[in-house]
């Protein structure tokens, strides 16, 4: 419920929690996880 309450609160124009992230930090928080997944399938190294 927290999630919602944050984006009501950014489109409202009010301060979110400090729990909200930037869209550039979640984007690159989920790039990694892909490519750690991707790591642990193939074996090998990933960068992104």
């Amino acid at each position: 419920m927290r999630l919602v309450m944050d984006f009501y609160e950014l489109v409202s124009g009010k301060t979110p929690s400090i729990s909200c992230t930037l869209l550039e930090d979640s984007l690159n928080s989920h790039r990694l996880a892909f490519a750690a997944d991707e790591a642990m399938e193939s074996g090998k190294v990933v960068l992104f």
